[in-house]
């Protein structure tokens, strides 16, 4: 009912609505962040709901700031786990035995009982 009262309008019509030029709204189509129920093509012509194309880009711009978030969230979560990799050499070089002539190496750490530290 809301098509019938509020009407389709052209893309000029549309882009001035959103403050931006023509061609950013067919890059909008083109990206399917306006969705297709929002307008209406007869040949080379749009014809757009306002309201519907303004829902369509709110909702495309939620499902882009979720896969964000998404990949942030996977990222640190990826980046918190050590690599495999590496815990293997530490074990490896922890597990070999000192050959004849190496010595192990002896820190100090009496300061750490200092009061005055």
């Amino acid at each position: 009912m809301t098509a019938i009262l509020e009407g389709f309008v052209p893309i000029e019509e549309l882009a001035k609505h959103f403050s931006v030029s023509i061609s950013t709204v067919r890059a909008w189509v083109r990206q399917e962040l306006i969705a297709r129920d929002s307008y209406i093509k007869v040949g080379t012509t749009y014809r757009f709901l306002i309201s519907r194309a303004q829902e369509s880009l709110m909702e495309s711009q939620m499902r882009l700031y979720e896969a964000e978030k998404e990949a942030a969230r996977k990222q640190a979560e990826e980046e918190s786990q050590p690599e495999p990799q590496q815990d293997e050499e530490l074990e490896r070089f922890e597990q070999q035995p000192l050959e004849e002539g190496d010595e192990e190496l002896q820190i100090d750490l009496s300061f750490a009982d200092d009061d005055n530290y």
